[in-house]
C-alpha cells in the first residue's frame, strides 16, 4: 500500500501530464477524496486507465486485481 506522501506525488504527477496533454476531461480527485463514483465517472469518460490508478489507491490493491475489479466495473456501466 502506498503512503500519503507517495499517492500525494502520483497526483501531482498526475496533473501535470494532465497539464501537459492538454487533458480537458473530467478532474482526477484530489488525494484521499476519491471515491468508487470518481472510478466510474472515469470510465464513463473513457479514462480507464486513470480509474484503475485510482481504484488502486483507494483500495490499496495490486495492479491485476484492481484491472479486474475496475473491468467489472465497466461492464456493469454498459448494461443498460
Amino acid at each position: 500500500m502506498a503512503s500519503k506522501a507517495e499517492r500525494e506525488q502520483l497526483q501531482q504527477q498526475t496533473r501535470t501530464i494532465s497539464a501537459c496533454a492538454g487533458y480537458k476531461g473530467p478532474p482526477y480527485p484530489t488525494a484521499g477524496q476519491g471515491s468508487d463514483e470518481d472510478v466510474e465517472r472515469l470510465l464513463r469518460a473513457g479514462e480507464k486507465l486513470l480509474a484503475i490508478r485510482l481504484y488502486r489507491e483507494l483500495h490499496g490493491t495490486d495492479l491485476k486485481t484492481s484491472r479486474l475489479r475496475v473491468g467489472e466495473m465497466a461492464e456493469r456501466l454498459r448494461k443498460p
